[in-house]
């Protein structure tokens, strides 16, 4: 005997994320600032990061305690995993534009690493949902 068990809509999904969703992409726009403007670049990278542990919290409260990994902890984990990326691309960014002077490998990185992240989050997020559906 068996139960069917099925999720009717995604509906509670965006609601439980919809703070990591914004979390990830104000750590997004932060890229599209320039590399010297520091306080804004790091702030937006740094805010987010606390978003997404803040959002982390509350879904663990949410979801039933158990031994393995559920899916909101895969997406918490993915979002601070992009945010911390970043943060970390910001800081790579800065250095080439503000030390070595490479001002336009600094701007393609920021370009090149806004698409990459964003396509490799929705590929990975998607991903998740469709194999835990």
């Amino acid at each position: 005997m068996g139960i069917d068990i099925s999720r009717p809509d995604s509906g509670f999904y965006f609601r439980i994320f919809i703070g990591l969703f914004v979390a990830v992409i104000a750590a997004l726009l932060a890229l599209f600032i320039k590399p010297t403007k520091v306080d804004p670049r790091f702030v937006l990278g740094s805010g987010a990061l606390f978003v997404a542990i803040a959002n982390f919290i509350i879904t663990s409260e949410l979801i039933p305690k158990t031994g393995a990994m559920a899916l909101a902890d895969m997406v918490n984990n993915l979002g601070l995993i992009l945010i911390l990326v970043t943060l970390i691309e910001s800081t790579i960014s800065l250095y080439l534009y503000d030390k070595k002077g490479e001002k336009k490998l600094s701007w393609v990185l920021d370009r090149v690493s806004i698409v990459l992240l964003v396509v490799i989050y929705i590929i990975i997020n998607v991903a998740m949902v469709i194999s835990a559906w």
